[in-house]
């Protein structure tokens, strides 16, 4: 069981080039599921694929964007 806390975001993650897809805040969220060796839910796969080209493997779950808030359309 995890529970919330800190955010360690592992130095591997934290020393890649900040680019137009992998920003600060998503190398804080990634990078501390890297550090605790957990997978990333994410439907962010733009940062999924240039974490990918830099040839970097980090353990996620992909899923289809959805949204959080308002109703569903029939």
């Amino acid at each position: 069981v995890m529970q919330s806390g800190t955010d360690t975001p592992s130095a591997r993650v934290m020393d890649l080039c900040e680019t137009g897809n992998i920003k600060s805040k998503n190398k804080v969220v990634f990078g501390t599921g890297d550090s605790f060796q957990a997978p990333t839910l994410t439907a962010n796969l733009s940062f999924v694929r240039a974490i990918r080209q830099t040839g970097m493997a980090l353990s996620i779950l992909e899923h289809k964007p959805r949204a959080l808030m308002g109703e569903k359309c029939s």
